[in-house]
């Protein structure tokens, strides 16, 4: 858990939190076919694509700082929240 993540002992404490009340959604088959046109369409990663697909089958508004990838998403509701 949090390999990529580089953090003090205090940081973490503060997300493990938020990570155990998260919610996970499954790789369903509508967010499986959503994830392909995505890809096809936008030529971005399979891991923001899986995000993207997740947030738009849901109809989820999703929050991120990588405007880059998700923002020529028609339909998917964007928040960055270094804008608020």
């Amino acid at each position: 858990m949090l390999g990529w993540f580089e953090a003090s002992q205090e940081q973490i404490n503060k997300l493990l939190p938020f990570i155990n009340n998260a919610i996970i959604y499954p790789l369903s088959e509508p967010v499986i076919l959503q994830t392909i046109e995505l890809r096809r369409k936008h030529k971005i990663k399979t891991p923001d694509s899986i995000i993207a697909a997740t947030a738009l089958v849901n109809k989820f508004i999703l929050i991120s700082h990588n405007n880059k990838d998700f923002k020529a998403i028609q339909g998917l509701d964007l928040i960055d929240p270094h804008s608020l």
